[in-house]
């Protein structure tokens, strides 16, 4: 399995530049909700890993330390609207 091969962490940055390279997604949301369905599989809806993907995402399209944290601010209101209430 590559995961095992390669390594989870690695794994998930070769998906998040294909993601950006290839299927030109350019907001953190959209690589963590329709690219890799972290938002939907995990427990945390992909939170534990937004900045590492923020932070790639940020080398890959030139993204300033402003634009990094507006998305990161962006995709934690989204988990939250996503939540059930209790």
């Amino acid at each position: 399995m590559v995961g095992d091969a390669l390594g989870v962490a690695t794994c998930r940055r070769l998906e998040v530049d294909y993601a950006v390279e290839r299927e030109m997604a350019l907001r953190v949301q959209d690589v963590l909700i329709r690219r890799l369905h972290l938002f939907y599989e995990t427990r945390d809806q992909g939170q534990s890993v937004a900045g590492a993907v923020a932070d790639r995402m940020k080398k890959l399209l030139g993204w300033d330390e402003t634009r990094e944290a507006e998305e990161l601010r962006d995709y934690g209101q989204m988990v939250e609207r996503g939540r059930i209430k209790v």
